[in-house]
């Protein structure tokens, strides 16, 4: 699943608490400023991989598209900086 989230412009968050979830930020912030998060269980099952994808790229593209789209390059900030 890790694969998908990467494919998609997600990064792996690396918090330094120890959390029950795996964080994955998207790399690129939306023309409003509103950063897309997710956060997957550590049991979560693993669903059919392209039906899933499909739908996780579905919601990627429709956050973007309420939020006016992406910026046009990458944060350099990283979302475990903040925390330190």
């Amino acid at each position: 699943m890790d694969d998908h989230f990467l494919a998609l412009g997600f990064e792996r968050w690396t918090s330094q608490l120890p959390l029950q979830t795996t964080m994955y930020v998207h790399a690129h912030a939306a023309c409003d400023g509103a950063r897309l998060y997710l956060a997957i269980p550590r049991t979560a099952p693993t669903p059919d991989a392209a039906d899933e994808y499909r739908r996780l790229a579905e919601t990627v593209e429709r956050f973007f598209r309420k939020h006016g789209g992406r910026q046009p390059a990458p944060l350099a900030e990283r979302p475990s900086s903040l925390l330190a």
